[in-house]
């Protein structure tokens, strides 16, 4: 089982995103602290598992654990800390050379 990773980060949530060598279902446990308390799941049997989390707070850690299970048994991660954005992206703009000086 590969190790959890955040992916589409924002500042109320993140996509979990981890894969397995054999296709099963996807649960992610989180929470604020390593006790968790949130579980999201899908029954869709996969090798590239996704979940989003959203609704949480702003530049905040959240815990996170995931595991899969299928006909073989089951697998799962360590507790993760991931943290949710702390600010609004900032829209591009073209530098100019005020701003360098």
């Amino acid at each position: 089982m590969g190790e959890p990773v955040p992916t589409e980060m924002s500042r109320t949530g993140f996509t979990v995103s981890f894969t397995t060598q054999n296709p099963g279902d996807t649960k992610v446990e989180y929470g604020k602290t390593s006790a968790l308390g949130t579980v999201v799941a899908n029954a869709t049997q996969t090798t590239k598992h996704n979940i989003a989390l959203t609704d949480l707070q702003p530049g905040t850690v959240y815990y996170v654990k995931v595991s899969s299970t299928n006909a073989v048994g089951r697998s799962e991660s360590a507790a993760v800390p991931m943290i949710t954005d702390t600010k609004k992206r900032a829209t591009s703009r073209t530098r100019t050379a005020e701003d360098a000086e």
